[in-house]
């Protein structure tokens, strides 16, 4: 009975941690959309109309949004498949990299 008991106890562990992690997921999400909707047409495409500075603010919102589920199914396979040290050796490299660019 009371491995029962501790198998519920952490059940309830993993579903308030997935909870947490998806609710600050989506709050993410939340407030880029809202910077890309008010804030990033006029400091990132001042140049362009409001209407077109608009439309290419939230095209880079839709990008993160597609592109993060492709690169967790990608580097999750990879992940899984090679040393999981290893892999996060290389992207953590690649992200030093692709940040002093």
């Amino acid at each position: 009975m009371k491995n029962k008991d501790n198998t519920n106890s952490n059940m309830q562990k993993v579903a308030l941690t997935a909870l947490a992690g998806t609710s600050i997921e989506w709050y993410d999400f939340f407030l880029y959309g809202a910077a890309a909707a008010l804030i990033f047409p006029t400091a990132f495409f001042g140049e362009a109309t409001p209407s077109t500075a608009l439309i290419l603010s939230l095209l880079t919102f839709a990008a993160g949004f597609i592109a993060r589920p492709i690169g967790g199914i990608i580097f999750g396979h990879y992940g899984d498949r090679v040393l999981l040290l290893d892999f996060l050796s290389i992207v953590n490299f690649s992200k030093s990299f692709f940040d002093s660019i």
